[in-house]
């Protein structure tokens, strides 16, 4: 049963939906006054990417850096392109939304991720995209271990399942991780992998229903307290429309927040790694998945 608050929202999106012509224009114009904003805030000292510019090497792209004041650090050669996104309202999980790693970034990736005791990743992206690398493949395939090596670390990785979930359309793989420093073992973690197949670079799905689905398998390997990294390629785009959704439901059921979670949302996550809802289709996608799952509630 939806209630308190979420009634406020569920009128507020139907009023909203009633005439699609004015509600076109009101995403044209809230997604193009989240940009203007972001555009503002990037002159201030508090948004500056010092420490990620200096890291040039590890960035897939020159534009989607994390700020200094949020960003993942490693314990040792600090540097990882990857941002703690903490919802508002004291709603849980805390996401790491990180770029997808380059082929020479993939041990600090799992390092990461063992690191923040992460249980799940959330990965929405393939590897390859209209014949251009989105994301190096750091997972084993099939059931062959697998090694990854750079000058001072090892990570040891095997897949011990891989599940193919057409509902959700993606792969679930539980991977067994051994971080190793030179010869000596430092840390072993179980780690879930859920892979989305139906995502294209800057778009949207055709529909909310497989979205909302994986987000609601995702949920059942969630471990209270422990971080969720989610990545696409950039790490903002289709990152940020995942994280938006699965907080604005959140949102819903815990009868909190404000009358439009989407703008709320869209607009707190920007203000921790840049353009997080890439495109005004995103944002779009983002209601329609909410409006989606209020239909399914009510």
């Amino acid at each position: 049963m939806i209630k308190g608050d979420s009634i406020k929202t569920i009128h507020h999106l139907q009023k909203l939906v009633k005439n699609p012509a004015s509600f076109e224009l009101y995403v044209y114009e809230e997604f193009s006054d989240i940009n203007a904003r972001q555009s503002a805030r990037m002159k201030q000292r508090e948004y500056q990417w010092d420490i990620a510019l200096d890291n040039d090497h590890l960035n897939r792209y020159c534009n989607i850096l994390p700020f200094d004041k949020n960003r993942v650090r490693l314990n040792n050669q600090d540097y990882i392109n990857a941002s703690f996104v903490v919802p508002p309202l004291a709603i849980e999980p805390t996401y790491i939304a990180a770029q997808g790693p380059l082929r020479h970034t993939v041990v600090d990736f799992w390092r990461m991720v063992v690191e923040q005791q992460v249980s799940v990743i959330v990965c929405l992206t393939p590897e390859i995209e209209k014949n251009m690398e989105k994301c190096a493949r750091y997972w084993p395939e099939g059931d062959k271990e697998w090694r990854v090596i750079n000058k001072d670390w090892m990570i040891e990785l095997k897949n011990t399942e891989e599940v193919l979930n057409d509902q959700a359309d993606c792969i679930v793989r539980k991977i067994s991780v051994a971080v190793c420093q030179g010869n000596t073992l430092v840390q072993r973690a179980s780690v879930v992998q859920v892979q989305f197949k139906g995502w294209p670079d800057h778009g949207v799905p055709k529909s909310p229903d497989k979205v909302l689905e994986m987000i609601r398998l995702t949920r059942t390997f969630y471990k209270d307290k422990r971080p969720v990294v989610v990545h696409c390629s950039a790490g903002c785009g289709r990152t940020g429309t995942f994280c938006v959704i699965d907080s604005a439901e959140r949102l819903i059921r815990q009868q909190l927040g404000p009358v439009d979670p989407i703008l709320f949302l869209t607009e707190e996550f920007r203000k921790q790694r840049t353009t997080m809802v890439q495109t005004a289709s995103q944002f779009h996608f983002c209601y329609s998945a909410l409006l989606q799952f209020l239909n399914d509630k009510s």
